[in-house]
């Protein structure tokens, strides 16, 4: 746990650096509008014209700044009139202006674990974004680490944890129905290694998937669309301690969702859909919920149902639909750094997990 504990300190101190650098780096003009006098809060009222606020800015000033709001139709959440023009003037720019923290614990159970323990752990990251020059695009970029089995494994390698990293690059738009846009999209290119990882714990792995998100926005509060990954590159090379070497990748799946934007810009997302061999069907359901513009909790579920039927065993007796079954559970905080919550500018795909990053190996026992 020493190695672990040293890892996760280190990523808290570079990100509270990286924090702070940008902080004192700020533009003059945000500072002037982040302590307004009472008069300035109470000599208004908040009114709207025509799904514009008419507030003055001063209003929507949080502890780094103003934010800009993805939707803001009526001082509310959704996909409606955000930002007075195109993200112009008061709109987000730099990569800090959007930037997550993400911390949270998580729990999952793969096709390579075969019949042995789940796992459980932590993990930390961050997600960020950048306007593409001046068009509707961002691109992104997001990284986690996280520490499974802190108490060792059964068999294998019973002292080692398994560690995660992932590495998400890719682009995207989301929907401003207050702009004329009804569509949502995103693609990135996820990277995952994972070391100690499978029954015997023993082995490192490398993989890569290309993640999509294509959707349309029925109105500012509701979007239906369709997300999924297909695996990039080579398989690895797995050595199973009961079926020998095995070619192992990301198992590839699509789903339908919808997704609802509350008011307060929390969120709810639910989708089913179909996943590849040795799944079938995959069901997710995710959610977020702010406390404030700059920090909210999170949530994910997700379950894919083996292809195999309850009944089915193996030559050695072992039954398939439980070993082959996927299935991911986690939560945690997510803290943006310039208030940011709800901003059109933040990141539209969340950075590679056990949850939209699963790994695959061949039917049978391991």
């Amino acid at each position: 746990m020493t190695k672990t504990t040293n890892l996760l300190a280190a990523l808290a101190l570079a990100i509270a650096a990286f924090a702070v650098a940008e902080a004192q780096a700020a533009e003059p003009e945000l500072v002037l509008h982040r302590f307004p006098s009472v008069n300035q809060v109470f000599s208004q009222t908040p009114t709207t014209y025509r799904g514009q606020s008419t507030v003055s800015p001063v209003h929507e000033a949080s502890f780094f700044g103003h934010r800009a709001v993805q939707g803001d139709k009526d001082g509310k959440g959704g996909k409606g009139c955000g930002c007075e023009s195109k993200c112009g003037g008061d709109c987000r720019q730099g990569w800090v202006d959007s930037a997550q923290m993400i911390m949270g614990f998580d729990a999952w159970a793969a096709r390579l674990d075969d019949d042995d323990w789940n796992n459980f752990g932590m993990r930390a990251g961050m997600n960020v974004a950048r306007r593409i020059r001046s068009s509707d695009w961002y691109g992104q970029f997001g990284f986690a680490y996280g520490v499974y089995d802190w108490d060792g494994h059964e068999t294998g390698d019973t002292q080692d944890n398994e560690e995660q990293v992932f590495v998400t690059l890719g682009a995207f738009r989301r929907a401003n129905l207050c702009e004329g846009r009804s569509i949502t999209a995103g693609f990135v290119l996820d990277y995952l290694h994972d070391d100690n990882v499978g029954e015997e714990h023993n082995q490192a792995i490398d993989l890569y998937q290309s993640r999509w998100r294509l959707g349309w926005a029925r109105n500012d509060n509701n979007e239906i669309g369709f997300v999924g990954a297909v695996g990039v590159g080579q398989n690895e090379t797995y050595m199973s301690g009961g079926a020998g070497a095995l070619s192992i990748a990301s198992i590839d799946h699509i789903s339908m969702y919808w997704e609802h934007t509350f008011d307060n810009h929390a969120r709810l997302m639910a989708s089913i859909g179909w996943l590849a061999e040795p799944g079938e069907l995959l069901f997710a359901v995710n959610g977020e919920v702010p406390f404030n513009d700059s920090f909210s909790m999170y949530g994910n579920f997700v379950y894919g149902k083996p292809s195999t039927s309850p009944g089915d065993l193996t030559p050695n007796m072992v039954q398939q639909s439980y070993s082959e079954a996927y299935w991911n559970i986690g939560f945690g905080f997510i803290y943006y750094f310039r208030g940011s919550v709800g901003s059109e500018t933040s990141p539209l795909m969340p950075v590679g997990n056990n949850g939209n990053f699963m790994v695959g190996a061949p039917v049978g026992a391991l």
